[in-house]
């Protein structure tokens, strides 16, 4: 059986995914097709092929010489006659046939929701032959555009030649059938689809026609496109009913028992996860796009599905089942559970840059039944933007905006420019705050350029200085866009700025000041030394007072998370405001005492202890409860909470924690007449407890 091959009919859509998909799985086929045109398709993609129109005696010839186990019969669903020969022929040499079925037109609900509304205005109508639209057809005027092809011209024969416009296979034999119908020649276009909503528009508008004749074939034949062209032009829509087709297959009903009948295993699952780019369907990358157009099922959030669809169409192929997710968790179990074999899931831009793709793997992976999917990459967001406005993106630091927030000022005073996806006209306010905090730390001149819909037909590109960007300019622009949608921001300091770095040791000047006290500045650029905390760190402030050390932490933790804890209203307050003139708004406040309030807040990395009310064993226990491997610096004036906290370093030393204590005395200058004198500052002990995995309960 293995030996023998399977004899495919059909130069159809159909037609040519079954004969690629026989040589993907091994499996010996001769395609035939009627013409030399679709054979010429099937040799482009490197795929055996006849050509040429075979009455029922010259099948069953060929049937008959015993090289075919089996004939697959995927000829067009209105090729009624040549079905019933295929089938006959099979029959009496003894060969197994399968016919395979189109999913009606019918079925999709886009369709349906289209003829619906023509049929309201009074431009659908549904004959079941084209002898009988021809007949209706006589008693109207007006340009008549068939869209059924060459074989049947003749029953038109009744209209005036003037009246026909015809569109058909740019092949020799389907031309041949147009001149014969002595139809004109500026009448005639020969064109291979699929064909756009937009092209068949403009052929409607090129004839003037008042009708559009098209067979009720199904997706690959561009139908719902036809009806759309139809609804925005008010032309009248004649529909060709489908043959009833009482016996056959789907598709993977067809795959399937073809597998089954040639011994071949069942295909393992397949799992693509795919980056769309920007959401053009011309920059998707050639893997990319086969990987989608191979898929049994198409996984993604709506915008995504559209684009696949949309893919889809322009290949001329039906569109397989789509399931809405973006949640990695629901798009592991869909994978799971579902009988496709050849699985995408779409994200957008590129899976390696912002993308569910981390966490959409881990999901996968805790499926022990599925496969580690295969990564198609994308055209980023950032790559597209660089390209557009000619910046490079090495070394580059890219940060969000959305979401989960991330410090931009920090990030841009150190490396001078920075890259930082965001959503439109709903953060317009912190925007605005982060250029004003340009502005007053000498960064006036830091050019912002926003993007947004980046390769589509409505996108946007508009820049402003800091300066301006603080006032009004660029209001116009944020005003037109949606609240949420996505913008690229690429901001960038020129070579001239004087904008340097504030951290580590924010200048004290920098911060509001009232009533509440502020922890000097080497004494914050002291604690951060000690407590080394990493860009992407989860950091508590514990007592925030004015918001000194919550600004260093949040500046030295861009990509982090920062939660600070105050149980004064005043001091809570003005943490606030001095937040918002740096413009860290990746920071969270917490009202309330230590350590009740820190049981929601996130296992940290590194706690800073600048107040703790007398709870500080308890602040301390609490910590390494969270995370028995945090680091911690609190902060001793006083001989009573020096005293304390040496006590409670030898215990935690004897436990297996690190401990370490730095005794900081400072004295800043003053300029007193012609001299500067040195004013000290109260010597200040900081003390460092850090745990770790041999640490003791």
């Amino acid at each position: 059986m293995s030996e023998q091959k399977v004899l495919l009919f059909g130069g159809t859509t159909e037609g040519r995914e079954l004969a690629a998909w026989l040589r993907e799985n091994n499996i010996s086929a001769l395609s035939h097709v009627a013409t030399e045109y679709g054979e010429a398709l099937l040799r482009e993609e490197a795929l055996p092929a006849e050509a040429g129109r075979l009455n029922e005696r010259e099948m069953r010839e060929l049937l008959h010489t015993g090289e075919f186990s089996a004939v697959v019969d995927a000829t067009h669903p209105f090729a009624t006659e040549v079905s019933r020969n295929i089938k006959e022929a099979a029959e009496q040499a003894g060969v197994f046939y399968c016919r395979v079925l189109r999913a009606a037109a019918e079925e999709n609900e886009e369709v349906r929701r289209a003829e619906a509304r023509l049929i309201a205005r009074g431009l659908f109508s549904v004959f079941a032959s084209q002898r009988e639209a021809a007949a209706y057809l006589a008693g109207t005027e007006g340009t008549v555009f068939l869209s059924t092809g060459s074989k049947e011209l003749s029953v038109y024969e009744a209209l005036p030649r003037e009246r026909l416009a015809v569109r058909i296979l740019p092949g020799e034999e389907a031309l041949q059938k147009a001149v014969e119908a002595k139809l004109p020649l500026a009448n005639i276009v020969a064109m291979q689809g699929p064909f756009s909503t937009a092209l068949n528009e403009a052929l409607l508008q090129r004839f003037d026609a008042r009708y559009l004749v098209s067979k009720k074939s199904g997706q690959p034949g561009s139908y719902l496109e036809k009806l759309l062209a139809c609804e925005r032009l008010g032309v009248c829509f004649i529909a060709i009913r489908r043959p009833a087709e009482e016996e056959g297959y789907s598709m993977e009903e067809a795959k399937a028992l073809l597998l089954q009948r040639f011994g071949i295993r069942e295909a393992e699952k397949e799992i693509a996860i795919v980056g769309i780019g920007p959401g053009r369907t011309g920059l998707l990358t050639a893997e990319a796009r086969e990987a989608v157009l191979n898929a049994e099922l198409l996984i993604g959030a709506s915008r995504m599905k559209d684009f696949a669809l949309a893919l889809f169409r322009a290949a001329g192929r039906p569109a397989p089942n789509c399931a809405d997710s973006y949640r990695p968790s629901e798009i592991a179990a869909l994978a799971e559970e579902t009988e496709a074999k050849r699985i995408a899931v779409l994200t957008s831009g590129d899976t390696s840059f912002f993308s569910l793709t981390r966490q959409l793997t881990k999901a996968l992976a805790a499926r022990e039944a599925l496969p580690k999917p295969v990564l198609y990459p994308g055209i980023s967001s950032l790559s597209f933007f660089a390209a557009k406005l000619g910046f490079s993106t090495e070394g580059l630091p890219s940060l969000r905006l959305h979401g989960r927030k991330q410090a931009l000022l920090p990030v841009i005073l150190k490396q001078r420019r920075a890259f930082a996806i965001l959503e439109g006209a709903a953060q317009l306010d912190e925007l605005r705050e982060l250029a004003a905090a340009l502005s007053r730390f000498h960064a006036g001149d830091a050019c912002f350029h926003f993007g947004a819909n980046l390769a589509l037909p409505d996108e946007r590109i508009f820049s402003a200085t800091a300066e301006d960007f603080a006032g009004d300019a660029l209001a116009a622009e944020f005003a037109v866009l949606p609240p949420h949608v996505l913008l690229c921001l690429y901001l960038a300091l020129p070579d001239t700025s004087a904008a340097r770095p504030l951290s580590p040791g924010i200048p004290d000047e920098c911060f509001l000041r009232e009533k509440t006290p502020l922890t000097k500045r080497q004494i914050r650029a002291a604690a951060l030394t000690l407590l080394g905390v990493r860009e992407d760190a989860v950091c508590w402030d514990i007592g925030s007072g004015t918001g000194g050390m919550t600004a260093e932490l949040a500046m030295a933790a861009p990509r982090g998370e920062v939660l600070a804890v105050e149980c004064d209203a005043a001091a809570y307050a003005l943490t606030e405001k001095n937040l918002r003139r740096f413009a860290l708004s990746q920071v969270k406040q917490y009202f309330g005492r230590a350590p009740e309030v820190l049981a929601e807040l996130p296992k940290p990395d590194c706690v800073f202890v600048g107040g703790s009310t007398g709870e500080m064993a308890a602040i301390f226990t609490a910590v390494f409860e969270k995370n028995p491997a945090a680091r911690v610096v609190a902060t001793a004036v006083s001989l009573e909470t020096i005293a304390e906290l040496s006590e409670l370093g030898a215990a935690y030393e004897r436990a297996g924690f690190r401990v370490e204590c730095l005794q900081l005395s400072a004295a800043e200058t003053k300029k007193l007449g012609r001299y500067h004198l040195l004013f000290g500052q109260n010597p200040t002990m900081l003390f460092l407890i850090e745990g770790g995995a041999a640490c003791k309960n």
